[in-house]
C-alpha cells in the first residue's frame, strides 16, 4: 500500500498553488473510494507528501484496519497520522494572511486547523482499535483537541452567519456586544433558528474543505455526544463537552449538499444515524426519522457514486425499513464492480442479517460463514449464528426428513465448537466484546445442561437462538406477518420439546419474552401484556448467576414502557397518564444494574426518554396556548 517514512520537519513553507492542489489531489482521491476505487485513490495519495496527503493515506490504511480490525495497519494509519497532524499544525503556525482576505470566509491557516483535527479524530479511532488503555486515553485527549479546534471554527462561521442574517432583518438597534457574543450557538437556545443553514459563497478550495469538514466533524461529535446516556452528560461536560442533536443534525444536512468526500461522509454519517433511531426507535413520535429525505440522500448519492457499495448498502437498508426483505436482500445480490474485500464485508454481514429475519436459515448460516473469510471482526458471533440457523433448520427437518434433520445437528454442533474453541474472540481494551461474551456463555450454558440431562449439546439448546438473536438487533420491526408467524412458530417449538419440563425459569421467560414481542408486532397488545406480566412475577434470583440470563427483567421492563406508549392512542385510555406509564417502565430500565447486552437497551432507553421528554414539553406548549 504505502511506503512509511519518517516525519519531516519542513524545510521550507510550500507554495500556496502547491498546497491548494495538494488539497485538490487529496479530496479527489478520498472521493474515490466512495465510487468503489480504493486502488485509484491510493494510486494518487502514494504520490505527495504535504499534510493533506498524509491524512489522506492515513484514512486509506484506517478503512481497510477498521473494517477488517487489523491491529497491524492500525499502527500503520498511527504514523501517517502523526505525521499529518505535525505538519499541518507546523503549516498552519507559517501562513501568513491573503493580501486579498475578502476572498476567504475563514482566518488564514483554517484549512490545516481542519486537516489537524481531522488527524485527531482518526487517531482517536485508531487508540481504541489498538485495544491498549494508555491509547485509549490518549485518544480521548485527541477527541477533545479536535472538539475545540473544530468549535472554534464553527463558532466563527456562527457568528458571521448571525451577522448576516441580522442585517438582512435590519435590526439597526442590536447591540455590538450580542454580535460579537462568545457564546456559540449550541448554548443559544434563542437562536434555534439559524439551524436552517444557508450556504455561504465559498470561492477557494479551502474555503470549502475548511467548511465542509468542519461542519461534517463538528456536527457529528454534537450528535454523538447528544447521545451519550444522561449519567455520563455531567461528566463530559466538566472536560468541555457538550452535545447538540438539533445543531450536529443540521450541520450534517448542510454538508451533506456537497459533492466531495466530506458530503460523502455526511450521507452516511447521517443515514447511520437514522439507521440507529429506526433500530433503536421501538418508542417513536413521527418527527424521529425524515423517511422522505433520507431516502432522497441515498437516491442522490447512489446517481452521484454508482459504483459505490456503501449506497447499495443504504437502499437496501431503506427497502428492509419498508418490510421488503426479499427486495432488500435481492438489493444486496447485485454484482459489484472492483470488489474490495473490507466493503464486500459489510454488505455480505447485512445480507445475511436480512435472510435471518426472513427465515432463509441455510442462506443465512452459509452467508456468515462467507463472513469469516473477509473481516477478522467478531468471528465467533458469526459461528455462533452459522449454528443457530443450522438449529432451527433441524428442529424443522426432524419430522420431515430425518436424515437430513441430523446432517443440520452435526453442522450446528461443529460451528457451535468452533465458536468456542476455534473462533479468533474479537477485545477492545482485553475485554470480550458483549456479543462474543453471549455467544461464550450461551454455548457453555447448553453444554452444561447437556451434561445434566446426557443428550448432545443441540438438542440442550434453548428456546430459538435465532429468534433471540433477531430481537437483540431489532429484527421483528422489519417483518411483515407471515414472517412474524413463522417466527412465533420457531419461538413455540421448543414448548413441544420433551425437554420443555425440564427447562430453568431463565429459559422460561425468554420464550414468553419473545412472543410478547411478536404479538406486540401482531398488534396483539393484551397478550403481549400477559406475558410480560408473567415474567415480572418472576423472583430475580433466578436470572442471577454466570450462565444465566440476567437481560430478561431490564429487557421485559423495556418492552412494557413499549407497550404502555403504544396503547396511549387506543379508544378509552388517558393519553398522558400511559406516558407517564411508559416513563416509569423507562425509569426503572435506566436504573437496573449492569447486565448482559445493557449497552443496546441502553441506547433504546436513551432514544425513548428523549421522544417523551420531546412528547411532554409539547404538551405543556397546547395547554398554554
Amino acid at each position: 500500500m504505502f511506503a512509511l517514512r519518517k516525519t519531516q520537519s519542513v524545510a521550507s513553507v510550500p507554495t500556496h498553488a502547491a498546497e491548494t492542489e495538494a488539497l485538490a489531489d487529496t479530496l479527489f482521491a478520498i472521493e474515490s473510494v466512495f465510487n468503489n476505487d480504493i486502488t485509484l485513490a491510493e494510486e494518487v495519495l502514494g504520490k505527495g507528501h504535504s499534510s493533506f496527503h498524509e491524512l489522506g493515506k492515513a484514512l486509506m490504511v484506517l478503512l481497510r484496519s477498521s473494517l477488517g480490525f487489523d491491529g497491524e495497519a492500525s499502527s500503520n494509519a498511527a504514523s501517517f497520522l502523526a505525521d499529518a497532524e505535525a505538519k499541518a499544525s507546523i503549516q498552519r503556525s507559517r501562513v501568513e494572511p491573503p493580501r486579498n482576505a475578502s476572498d476567504s470566509i475563514f482566518p488564514a491557516g483554517s484549512e490545516y486547523s481542519v486537516c489537524q483535527a481531522e488527524a485527531q479524530l482518526a487517531a482517536a479511532i485508531v487508540a481504541v482499535l489498538s485495544q491498549r488503555m494508555t491509547e485509549y486515553l490518549r485518544g480521548l485527549y485527541k477527541i477533545r483537541q479536535a472538539y475545540m479546534l473544530f468549535r472554534g471554527i464553527a463558532d466563527h462561521e456562527s457568528r458571521r452567519v448571525r451577522h448576516e442574517k441580522l442585517k438582512e432583518l435590519d435590526i439597526a438597534r442590536t447591540s455590538a456586544a450580542m454580535i460579537l457574543d462568545d457564546k456559540t450557538l449550541a448554548e443559544d437556545e434563542s437562536a434555534k433558528t439559524l439551524f436552517d443553514i444557508s450556504t455561504p459563497n465559498l470561492m477557494t478550495v479551502a474555503d470549502t474543505y475548511t467548511y465542509t469538514g468542519t461542519n461534517l466533524c463538528f456536527g457529528a461529535l454534537l450528535v454523538a455526544l447528544s447521545m451519550v446516556p444522561s449519567a455520563f452528560q455531567q461528566v463530559l461536560r466538566v472536560v468541555g463537552f457538550k452535545g447538540n442533536k438539533d445543531r450536529g443534525l443540521a450541520l450534517l444536512w448542510e454538508t451533506s449538499k456537497f459533492s466531495n468526500v466530506h458530503g460523502a461522509l455526511a450521507a452516511l454519517a447521517l443515514l447511520s444515524f437514522y439507521n440507529v433511531v429506526r433500530s433503536a426507535g421501538d418508542i417513536l413520535d413521527g418527527e424521529n426519522y425524515p423517511k422522505e429525505r433520507c431516502e432522497a440522500l441515498v437516491d442522490t448519492m447512489t446517481k452521484r457514486y454508482p459504483q459505490s457499495v456503501f449506497w447499495t448498502l443504504e437502499e437496501a437498508r431503506m427497502t428492509a425499513c419498508r418490510r421488503e426483505l426479499e427486495d432488500a436482500i435481492q438489493i444486496l445480490s447485485r454484482p459489484v464492480d472492483h470488489p474490495v474485500k473490507q466493503l464486500i464485508s459489510l454488505t455480505l454481514v447485512e445480507k445475511s442479517m436480512y435472510q435471518m429475519l426472513h427465515h432463509d436459515y441455510q442462506a443465512c448460516s452459509e452467508g456468515f460463514i462467507r463472513c469469516i473469510a473477509l473481516s477478522k471482526y467478531s468471528q465467533a458471533l458469526y459461528y455462533y449464528n452459522a449454528a443457530s440457523a443450522n438449529v432451527e433448520s433441524y428442529r424443522m427437518a426432524q419430522t420431515s426428513d430425518p436424515a437430513r434433520a441430523e446432517e443440520y445437528k452435526q453442522q450446528a454442533a461443529e460451528y457451535f465448537h468452533t465458536a468456542l474453541h476455534g473462533a479468533d474472540m474479537t477485545t477492545l481494551l482485553s475485554t470480550t466484546l458483549p456479543f462474543d461474551a453471549l455467544v461464550i456463555r450461551k454455548i457453555n450454558k447448553w453444554q452444561a445442561r447437556a451434561d445434566q440431562l446426557g443428550v448432545d449439546l443441540v438438542d440442550a439448546v434453548g428456546v430459538s437462538p435465532m429468534e433471540e438473536m433477531i430481537y437483540y438487533y431489532g429484527g421483528h420491526k422489519w417483518m411483515q406477518r407471515p414472517e412474524l408467524e413463522q417466527s412465533l412458530a420457531m419461538i413455540s417449538w421448543s414448548e413441544k420439546s420433551s425437554l420443555w419440563a425440564t427447562a430453568e425459569v431463565d429459559d422460561r421467560c425468554i420464550l414468553s419474552l419473545l412472543k410478547a414481542v411478536v404479538y406486540r408486532w401482531l398488534g396483539d397488545l393484551p397478550v403481549a401484556r400477559s406475558l410480560l406480566t408473567g415474567i415480572l412475577k418472576e423472583d430475580p434470583k433466578f436470572f442471577k448467576g454466570k450462565l444465566n440470563d440476567n437481560w430478561i427483567l431490564p429487557s421485559a421492563h423495556y418492552e412494557m414502557a413499549i407497550i404502555s406508549w403504544a396503547e396511549r392512542d387506543e379508544p378509552g385510555n388517558n393519553q398522558a397518564a400511559k406516558v407517564e406509564e411508559c416513563a416509569q417502565w423507562l425509569d426503572k430500565v435506566s436504573k437496573w444494574e449492569k447486565y448482559e447486552l445493557d449497552a443496546r437497551i441502553s441506547l433504546k432507553v436513551k432514544a425513548a426518554q428523549d421522544v417523551v421528554a420531546t412528547y411532554r414539553k409539547k404538551t405543556k406548549t397546547r395547554e398554554k396556548y
